[in-house]
């Protein structure tokens, strides 16, 4: 929810103890639900040996959401939970410092408009054409800023995951901004490639996007079916 719980109490919505029952006796209009979950999307999580290679690239860009003490290393934990320490005081190195609560509204807890948010990173020196990589403690404040601060609904080819990027430009194919890789021919000879793909949310829904990211899936399990029958995709 945009605004979280302050916004709910504000508004003076309920709260209840009482266990949800949608296919409970007698209730005609309930239905039993059948929720599937897909498996976690390991594209948008960044690890040890991904942040590694982060430190390298002038392109890519650590945000740290945590608070200015606890970014300096002066307090490991915040205030409001002293009992949850960070095992180490400090920072990763090159990391900027951007609040998460610098992000929200206080009248209400809601995110900022566009406008403010792109002026709140271009501040720190984090601009549209960087890669970001957004932490805190145990990842729920950084969670909140991956997605303020993301315009785009990012599509990646899971194949190419790991394939190092040399370039963003335009993709001629969705005509949209693109993550590209060089992958060699049996010949040697390099070819450019699209790793992931950034749709403006402004042009495009998600459900556009996941039609896309269906396509590339049939592709490949096409792919896979006239190649390699046997291995699991």
């Amino acid at each position: 929810m945009n605004g979280g719980r302050k916004k709910w109490e504000m508004e003076k919505r309920e709260y209840t103890k009482q266990d949800p029952s949608p296919a409970a006796e007698g209730n005609s209009s309930s239905r039993q639900s059948r929720y599937v979950s897909q498996p976690p999307d390991e594209g948008v999580r960044a690890y040890l040996p991904d942040v590694k290679r982060a430190m390298e690239k002038a392109e890519t860009v650590l945000v740290d959401v945590r608070s200015p003490k606890e970014f300096t290393g002066e307090i490991t934990a915040p205030p409001e939970y002293p009992m949850e320490h960070a095992q180490r005081g400090g920072h990763i190195p090159r990391a900027v410092n951007v609040p998460w609560a610098q992000a929200i509204k206080e009248a209400d807890g809601t995110f900022k408009s566009v406008q403010e948010l792109r002026s709140l990173y271009q501040e720190k020196g984090i601009t549209p054409d960087m890669e970001v990589i957004a932490y805190c403690r145990i990842g729920e404040r950084s969670s909140s800023i991956y997605h303020d601060g993301n315009l785009n609904h990012v599509l990646e080819d899971k194949t190419k995951r790991g394939l190092e990027v040399r370039e963003r430009n335009n993709d001629e194919k969705y005509n949209v901004e693109a993550d590209k890789g060089m992958i060699h021919d049996v010949d040697g000879i390099g070819h450019k490639i699209g790793i992931r793909w950034y749709f403006p949310k402004s042009k495009y829904q998600l459900e556009d996007v996941i039609k896309i990211a269906e396509e590339m899936e049939a592709k490949y399990k096409a792919i896979q079916e006239m190649t390699c029958p046997d291995d699991d995709y």
